[in-house]
């Protein structure tokens, strides 16, 4: 089977979908039924995989009509036998079969909460493009039950039509705990942890005033990792000045992105690792925490429950309240049972794996082959 992987985009890639691809494309360039992998990329990211397996090629311009066309003109040219397009935009390609993904679920669910307006009509084009790529596409690959169950329900889309693959995670990577580059600020500090873009759909604002609560009976301080998505700056303004009028503004720390080391470090050192986030679609990071065994605290909204399992501690969105009670029920476990709730999020985080995330997505590849022979 020959496979055209096209990560067609503005020209950016978010540090989730590089991951992804860092780790899947290997993975199925040595599966023996794919013959050729040809991955085309943003120009400026061909660093993204140097597996002599598979051919990468740049992706010229910035303007997506003119990629489009120019990817078109590639693919009739290359023939491939599948079209696989992670980033769910729709090409022609002719008579190969298309598959595409989901990879985000915020333009979808929550287009305009707390967005800027330039921020929800870029929402609103992303949920036009997802529908038509979908409802166009031979096969969605859904990343978590929650995704597809918003696909059939939702959007109408024959659940034949639709594989659920799990992104997975690199429990050898993640359990390096070598602190090559600390992060001073958190040094000897008590903490809790949370990571991830800053933007509304975070739901940041919920563990801001948790800690306001916290602050009266306990001193704890919050870290945040991540960086301000471009357009945020007025939500990051948001979460200092509601932290600054809640009087714990010293006891925030923003991290900025942090390296492989030194996200290790942060999810072996706090006292629990924090999930506000709205909306997902398969949350990496919560793979992450629980494959270094964090002691965690997670919104009820979906898809969390589906990843933590009862290895997490719940509370509904936006009720503050109830975070802070459960952080305080975190902070407060003896060492026996902070031990027992380490080890089952270690052992669900075993079971998401890039090889099985590889083999599955080729099986939709070649189910979409096939469903049109």
């Amino acid at each position: 089977m020959r496979i055209a992987v096209v990560n067609l985009t503005a020209g950016g890639l978010s540090g989730g979908y590089r991951k992804y691809l860092q780790n899947i494309l290997p993975l199925m360039a040595k599966d023996e039924r794919v013959a050729a992998l040809e991955v085309y990329m943003p120009a400026g990211h061909s660093d993204i995989c140097k597996s002599t397996a598979l051919t990468l090629h740049s992706i010229p311009a910035d303007n997506m009509t003119i990629n489009k066309a120019w990817l078109r003109n590639e693919l009739e040219v290359r023939q491939p036998d599948v079209v696989f397009i992670p980033s769910a935009i729709w090409i022609n390609c002719g008579q190969a079969p298309l598959v595409t993904m989901i990879q985000n679920m915020e333009p979808l669910v929550v287009p305009f909460r707390g967005n800027p307006l330039k921020e929800r009509f870029k929402n609103i084009a992303r949920y036009m493009a997802n529908l038509y790529t979908c409802r166009k596409a031979d096969r969605v690959i859904a990343i978590s039950k929650f995704v597809k169950t918003y696909l059939t329900e939702k959007w109408r889309i024959e659940p034949d039509r639709i594989g659920l693959v799990y992104h997975g995670i690199d429990l050898t990577a993640q359990a390096n705990t070598d602190n090559r580059a600390t992060v001073e600020s958190l040094n000897s500090l008590p903490f809790v942890f949370s990571a991830g873009s800053i933007r509304p759909a975070r739901g940041l604002e919920d563990i801001i005033r948790a800690l306001a609560i916290l602050n009266r009976d306990q001193t704890v301080h919050l870290a945040i990792a991540g960086n301000v998505d471009p357009g945020m700056v007025s939500y990051l303004n948001k979460l200092n000045n509601m932290a600054m009028n809640s009087g714990i503004s010293k006891r925030v720390h923003w991290l900025r992105k942090l390296n492989d080391a030194e996200m290790a470090w942060c999810y072996s050192q706090c006292s629990a690792f924090i999930m506000t986030s709205r909306v997902e679609a398969c949350p990496n990071i919560v793979l992450e925490s629980m494959a270094n065994g964090c002691v965690c605290v997670s919104t009820e909204t979906h898809p969390m429950p589906e990843f933590f399992s009862d290895s997490a501690l719940y509370y509904p969105s936006k009720d503050f309240s109830a975070l802070a009670r459960q952080i305080q029920s975190a902070l407060s476990m003896g060492d026996a049972e902070r031990a027992a709730m380490s080890l089952a999020a270690k052992a669900i985080a075993s079971k998401f794996s890039w090889e099985v995330c590889a083999r599955k997505t080729v099986d939709e590849l070649q189910r979409a082959v096939e469903r049109i022979s």
